[in-house]
């Protein structure tokens, strides 16, 4: 068993499968609750003001420093120029996540919350 997996296991009373609706959760979740997220590709699937409503309140609620990644196949979403300086995107570490994607289609915005 690999790393991850193990962690898994050993954390596996701590882990809590919810389902809710984006923004309302991110609404509701209290300051600091979470230190990372993971975003999928929801690029695609959210208009430019959804997405930014997303990463908004992402800024506000994640604890600090946070880090954040998305994915996208078509729409690359930027970030609010009300956000300006943090999320800070990672370009960088985002073309070496692509490489070494089984997926080789998406494109990969890691970013650091300051």
């Amino acid at each position: 068993m690999t790393t991850t997996p193990r962690r898994i296991w050993r954390n596996r009373d701590r882990i809590e499968i919810g389902e809710a609706e984006l923004i309302q959760h991110l609404t509701q979740c209290p300051r600091g609750s979470f230190g990372k997220i993971h975003l999928s590709n929801l690029p695609d699937w959210m208009d430019q003001d959804q997405f930014g409503t997303v990463l908004t309140l992402v800024n506000e609620k994640i604890a600090r420093p946070g880090r954040a990644v998305w994915r996208f196949l078509h729409g690359d979403r930027r970030v609010p120029g009300s956000l300006a300086g943090s999320p800070v995107l990672d370009r960088e570490l985002g073309g070496v996540l692509e490489l070494a994607d089984r997926f080789p289609f998406y494109g990969i915005r890691p970013a650091i919350l300051a």
